[in-house]
């Protein structure tokens, strides 16, 4: 084969390789720096854990709970800030901020975020800096409700994060 046919053939594997198959994280996240959420659990649900065959409850939740699925098993928590959704269905969501904690001596990311369409928002938040200035309360109750939902003493406070490492944080346990 003469070097022209190599070089060819080295060209149209790399359009192959290009266009092949994508990975999960095609599926949850796009240019915009939106991800796909799944709900888990919606707004008003009642919350309840088993701990130790005890069942633990608490005030229903005050937002709405999913998931990004991640490459391994494990799944990364999304808080939605929105109207009630329901359960199992999908949202684009553009990420403001996390809460980071300990629960039971376990290190715990809690993703915030709100609808990427601007219609479905209930605050007009589009990063921490807005939801502390604007919505003071707001953060509050997510930081007071996810602290005290197992009881007194199972968890800390360890920081907030805005929505660029809550975006990092997502990206990075996609790949």
């Amino acid at each position: 084969m003469s070097l022209n046919s190599h070089i060819g053939l080295l060209f149209i594997f790399l359009i192959f390789i290009a266009c092949g198959n994508k990975d999960s994280a095609s599926k949850v996240t796009s240019e915009d720096g939106t991800f796909e959420v799944k709900i888990n659990i919606s707004a008003g649900d009642e919350y309840y854990e088993i701990i130790n065959q005890d069942t633990f409850s608490f005030t229903p939740y005050p937002y709405n709970l999913g998931s990004v699925k991640s490459n391994g098993d494990n799944q990364l928590s999304v808080l939605v800030l929105s109207n009630r959704l329901s359960r199992n269905s999908r949202i684009k969501i553009l990420p403001i901020g996390i809460l980071n904690y300990k629960e039971f001596d376990k290190d715990k990311k809690l993703i915030i975020g709100v609808p990427r369409d601007e219609k479905s928002r209930v605050i007009s938040a589009t990063d921490l800096i807005d939801l502390v200035t604007k919505y003071p309360s707001v953060k509050n109750i997510i930081q007071e409700w996810t602290l005290g939902k197992c009881g007194i003493g199972c968890s800390k406070f360890v920081s907030w994060e805005d929505g660029n490492a809550a975006g990092l944080w997502i990206q990075r346990n996609l790949s």
